[in-house]
């Protein structure tokens, strides 16, 4: 078992300004770094603790970083105080002994004690700083950190043990730069996370421009509220949906990775809504029709019209959903138009193949895309085989007959019709027989003035 005895150099804990609530918790701040970190870049983790006693005197934990990551030689032989890039500074007043050791079950337990019964004051701040390495093949993704069994020794005799697990993270990206995830799984991140780990993944994920899930499962246990913004779909336990609002008085597209039953569906609609399924499509009318629904089923586009006096959040916080992760989104066909769910931002652009119709709230329909249209996330749009003249496709009530043609009379002062025009036999009528203004059958109509099917019309 490998052991040694090293000397690290502790950072003031920050009183005042921070107000941080006392969890009794260490664990490391997250952070964001890249494959292939070697000693000579220096990358340094950082070990918060909050405490609601000021005055410990020594800490144990055991922590286990994620595969493909360790401390690295120099994190463990040096610390530094106050922290300089190129330079270690001693200061006799902070000198605490660290010792760590390997455990049997691959987690390394550290422990710090004072050596002249100096303690660590105040309650909240940096404690701990370590060098890292990373694996050349890590491959870029959102790990847990994870500590447990940690110990807080307050002077005198007694100790204070805190959470049982303690969960943070790191972020692993090609370049090192920001988290820029579509979707965020973080189902194995089982334990407690601290407020100054939240916090931090709350910024990570409002910087997240591609970000569009999100899953925290029921095993985590958030030392804060976990924000997440509009036009992502959660789920946080068996609590999830869809952060998004949806005007008042105005059609929406929507299409969801998760089911809605009878009920939810219900309570939805109490909130001012309608959702509606494609029902139709008529070509000759440019028009299609939506039919009222009970349930919704994921990965189905719908259309959500809002008629209530205020914008919702219609599908945000509800309550026993299952969401999986948006993969591929489902379509509803008839004939050669498909109403289409997406997923992820689309950039739509119509061509010889495929005509494009996205909603637009300002004409209330469906207009037709010429090139580089942008669809969000969790939407709908409209697709036709081949090329479509139709500028727009409006929203009827259902399939509208054809209403037959109906001859417009001619407005001529100068034409004097005759009296016997009343004697025509209408029992030729609808025949296609013609008959000239004095009710006389003609074969060969020729220019001027004549009666079909009970109705004038000018044979020019």
């Amino acid at each position: 078992m490998m052991r040694r005895r090293i000397y690290f150099f502790f950072t003031a804990l920050v009183l005042g300004a921070l107000s941080m609530t006392a969890e009794n918790v260490i664990q490391v701040k997250p952070v964001v770094t890249k494959p292939g970190v070697t000693t000579d870049d220096k990358a340094t983790l950082y070990f918060e603790m909050t405490n609601e006693e000021p005055n410990i005197l020594s800490i144990q934990f055991d922590i286990m970083l994620p595969e493909g990551m360790s401390f690295g030689a120099i994190a463990l032989e040096r610390t530094r105080y106050p922290f300089t890039e190129d330079e270690f500074t001693y200061d006799k007043n902070y000198e605490h002994s660290v010792s760590y050791n390997i455990q049997q079950d691959g987690y390394m337990r550290i422990i710090v004690s004072s050596q002249k019964l100096n303690p660590i004051k105040g309650t909240s701040g940096v404690v701990l700083q370590a060098r890292y390495t990373t694996d050349a093949t890590m491959q870029p993704g959102i790990y847990p950190i994870i500590i447990k069994e940690t110990v807080l020794g307050i002077s005198g005799t007694q100790k204070a043990k805190t959470a049982d697990v303690a969960v943070s993270y790191v972020t692993v990206t090609a370049d090192g730069t920001a988290m820029q995830e579509a979707d965020v799984d973080l189902s194995d991140f089982e334990g407690y996370m601290p407020s100054f780990v939240v916090s931090q993944l709350n910024a990570d994920l409002e910087a997240d421009e591609a970000l569009r899930w999100l899953k925290v499962p029921s095993t985590t246990v958030l030392g804060g509220e976990l924000t997440v913004k509009d036009n992502v779909v959660y789920q946080i336990g068996t609590k999830g949906g869809l952060k998004r609002t949806f005007p008042v008085g105005q059609r929406s597209t929507v299409c969801l990775p998760f089911e809605l039953n009878t009920d939810q569906v219900d309570a939805i609609k109490e909130l001012g809504c309608e959702i509606e399924s494609f029902a139709g499509y008529q070509a000759s009318k440019e028009s299609i029709w939506f039919d009222p629904v009970k349930k919704m089923y994921p990965h189905k586009p719908y259309l959500v019209t809002v008629t209530g006096n205020t914008d919702v959040k219609l599908f945000d916080g509800i309550e026993n959903v299952d969401i999986e992760q948006p993969v591929e989104a489902g379509s509803v066909m008839w004939g050669d138009m498909s109403f289409k769910g997406s997923y992820e931002s689309l950039s739509l652009t119509s061509d010889k193949s495929t005509t494009y119709f996205a909603y637009d709230a300002a004409d209330g329909a469906f207009v037709r895309v010429g090139s580089d249209a942008t669809v969000p996330t969790y939407r709908a749009y409209i697709a036709i085989d081949g090329v479509v003249e139709a500028r727009q496709l409006t929203i009827s009530d259902g399939y509208q007959e054809d209403e037959p043609v109906v001859p417009v009379e001619p407005e001529d002062p100068e034409v004097e019709e005759p009296t016997g025009v009343d004697s025509v036999n209408m029992n030729d009528n609808g025949n296609g027989v013609v008959y000239d203004l004095q009710g006389r059958r003609v074969a060969q109509p020729t220019k001027g003035m004549y009666i079909k099917n009970g109705r004038k019309f000018i044979k020019k």
